[in-house]
């Protein structure tokens, strides 16, 4: 639910941004971000983010650094979410999430169990879609950082954007290198 004293902005990308420009897209998300504070002075800025590698923690990177706090929105529990990071990556998975102003985890999609996340990629795949479609819903603007390629991969970054353009939230692209063209 969006409220009238918070401003509200959403980040959706690809987790496999290319390592030697991550300062410079963290950067740009700073100014972007800077831009929102400048423009609603009344408003609490609020970054919000699923906390998966690459884009999402570049811009809560970026959020914080600038003295911003934010939410996450999980697609299923923290422990089968794991499941898709690295030892390192959820570590430090772990540490935003516990910094965060708060965390909720979306309701699992149509008959789906927790459980159902343990063992079939396609139902995952699902619940990311839907947790892309909940963070446009409670946004009141969102970030993309996208490589511009159009994907059939259903939940990743091109679905998402599809999706903010169908439910008519305003956006801004930010064209990222991947590593490895991935």
């Amino acid at each position: 639910m969006k409220k009238y004293n918070k401003f509200k902005i959403g980040i959706s990308g690809h987790r496999s941004i290319k390592h030697e420009k991550k300062d410079t897209y963290r950067f740009q998300l700073q100014k972007l971000l800077k831009y929102f504070v400048d423009k609603y002075p009344k408003k609490e800025i609020i970054a919000v983010s699923s906390l998966a590698d690459g884009a999402d923690r570049l811009f809560i990177q970026a959020a914080t650094q600038m003295g911003l706090r934010y939410e996450v929105l999980l697609p299923m529990k923290p422990n089968l979410y794991q499941q898709d990071f690295n030892e390192d990556s959820y570590t430090e998975f772990n540490k935003m999430l516990l910094n965060a102003r708060e965390y909720k985890v979306i309701p699992v999609y149509n008959k789906f169990t927790q459980g159902n996340f343990a063992h079939y990629r396609d139902k995952r795949d699902i619940q990311y879609r839907e947790v892309g479609r909940e963070l446009i819903a409670e946004t009141d603007f969102m970030f993309f950082l996208w490589d511009g390629k159009k994907s059939r991969k259903m939940g990743g970054t091109f679905d998402t954007l599809v999706y903010a353009k169908e439910y008519g939230v305003e956006y801004k692209i930010i064209y990222c290198e991947r590593e490895n063209n991935v």
